[in-house]
C-alpha cells in the first residue's frame, strides 16, 4: 500500500519530534527555538492528514511513567515553565485565563505521537493516522497551540531579559 505524501509529511514531523523529546536537552534559548520550529511542522503537517478508519487493533501498553519524568524533566530546561492562556479564547464572554505547563503542554504532544507512531511502525497506518487526527482535535493539538503560543511570545519579547 502506498503511504499519500501528507501521511509521509506527518510522521517524520512526529519522529523528528519524538527523537527530539527522548534527546539531552541543549541550552534553554536554542530549545525554544527548537520547540517552536517543531510545533508548527507538527501543525502544519497535521491539517493535511487525510481523514481514516481505525482498525481494530491491540490496545497499545501505556508509555512508562519512567519515560513520562524523563521526557516531563528534559523540558525543564526550556526558559519558563508556567504561562498563562484561555482554553477557548473565541467563547464569549472570555474565559477566565487559566495556568499551563511548558513541560506538560510538550510532554502531551510526545505522549500522542509516539503512539501513533508505534501504530504506524507495528503495520497499522491508517488507525496511526486516525489516531494522530483525532488527538490533534482533541488533546494535543490543544496542547501544542498553546504551547506554540507561549514559546513565541517568550522568544520575541523585547523586554525579555
Amino acid at each position: 500500500m502506498e503511504i499519500p505524501r501528507q501521511v509521509a509529511s506527518f510522521r517524520h514531523a512526529a519522529y523528528e519530534y519524538c527523537v527530539w523529546s527522548e534527546a539531552a536537552a541543549a541550552a534553554a534559548s536554542d530549545e525554544a527555538i527548537k520547540a517552536i520550529q517543531l510545533l508548527a511542522a507538527l501543525v502544519h503537517h497535521a491539517v493535511y492528514l487525510p481523514g481514516a478508519d481505525p482498525e481494530d487493533v491491540v490496545k497499545l501498553e501505556p508509555i512508562d511513567d519512567t519515560v513520562r519524568e524523563r521526557i516531563y524533566a528534559r523540558f525543564a530546561v526550556l526558559p519558563f515553565q508556567h504561562y498563562f492562556d484561555v482554553f477557548h479564547p473565541t467563547r464569549r464572554p472570555p474565559e477566565d485565563a487559566i495556568a499551563g505547563d511548558i513541560a506538560d503542554d510538550l510532554l502531551d504532544v510526545y505522549v500522542d505521537l509516539k503512539e501513533g507512531l508505534v501504530y504506524y511502525d507495528s503495520g497499522h497506518p491508517a488507525h496511526a493516522v486516525w489516531h494522530w487526527r483525532f488527538t490533534f482535535g482533541v488533546h494535543w493539538g490543544h496542547h501544542a497551540t498553546s504551547a506554540l503560543r507561549a514559546l513565541h511570545c517568550h522568544v520575541t519579547d523585547p523586554q525579555r531579559e
